[in-house]
């Protein structure tokens, strides 16, 4: 007996011996951005000091070897932060025969914020100060103020200060005080005060805007 197919019937056979043969096509592949790190909250409003050994704990978590250079921010004449202003600690490490400035802030919440490589503009040397901050910010703005700064405070009791904490010859507190955020240089009223850090001796100052 012979088998005898229309072309129609045999079009089909094909068509449908030939369905799965082929691959169905793959879904697009999405990128998957990674979380930002997290990390701990340190405590809310707090001085310069305060949030210092938490803020190293996590720059030894990177595993950098790296030294504390600067801690500076702008407080109030009780030397807590500012408003929305941070502190800032960098640290720095060697390599090769550069050095690299890796910085973290603490806000006024608490919050504890990574913010990266900084250029060194201020040309901070490579050597730990860490041992040598023994005055916390609210003291070092009161020996300020007695070393010259009080006038400004009393006329201007929301006064704002710059405050830094590095080595300068020594180890320094730079401490700048001004009417306002705003409130800079002269011929707005300012009083500029360095003390040592360790001792909280007078070693400069600047009182040229100073009111008497």
């Amino acid at each position: 007996m012979r088998l005898v197919l229309s072309v129609g019937a045999l079009a089909l056979v094909v068509v449908l011996s030939g369905a799965g043969c082929g691959k169905s096509p793959s879904a697009p592949i999405v990128p998957v951005s990674p979380a930002p790190p997290t990390y701990p909250s340190g405590k809310p409003n707090a001085t310069a000091f305060e949030n210092l050994e938490l803020v190293r704990a996590m720059e030894r978590a990177s595993g950098r070897e790296s030294n504390l250079v600067l801690v500076a921010g702008g407080a109030t004449v009780d030397g807590r932060l500012w408003g929305s202003l941070a502190w800032r600690y960098q640290f720095a490490e060697v390599v090769g025969n550069s050095v690299k400035l890796y910085e973290w802030n603490v806000e006024q919440s608490g919050e504890i914020r990574f913010a990266g490589l900084r250029s060194n503009t201020s040309r901070l040397g490579s050597g730990e100060i860490g041992p040598f901050l023994l005055i916390d910010s609210p003291e070092a703005i009161r020996l300020g103020r007695q070393y010259g700064a009080g006038p400004l405070v009393e006329q201007y009791p929301q006064a704002f200060v710059e405050v830094g904490y590095k080595y300068l010859g020594g180890p320094t507190c730079e401490m700048r005080f001004y009417t306002s955020p705003s409130g800079r240089p002269c011929p707005s009223a300012s009083a500029w005060i360095y003390i040592s850090s360790v001792t909280g001796q007078l070693i400069t100052r600047d009182l040229t805007c100073a009111p008497r």
